[in-house]
């Protein structure tokens, strides 16, 4: 943001566990409130969460977080793109 002042107030994280779906969705819910009290749309999403067998999870676990996960992100958070 050094390099980009302007951008100092155009970028939020918010916590988001993409292998709940619950999750996802109180998370689209956050990102809808906060850009409409903006009069704002979304410009992007990163969606960089993803799992293995080397990190000690289940079958179950890896596949939610890695099909599913991008499912439920990009169902829930697409009407709100720009």
């Amino acid at each position: 943001m050094a390099a980009n002042p302007s951008a100092k107030n155009n970028i939020e994280m918010v916590q988001v566990d993409t292998s709940n779906q619950a999750s996802v969705i109180v998370c689209a819910n956050v990102v809808k409130e906060r850009l409409a009290a903006k009069g704002e749309k979304l410009y992007g999403l990163v969606n960089n969460a993803g799992t293995g067998l080397s990190h000690n999870v289940t079958v179950d676990a890896m596949f939610k977080t890695n099909v599913w996960g991008p499912k439920w992100m990009t169902d829930a958070f697409l009407p709100l793109l720009d």
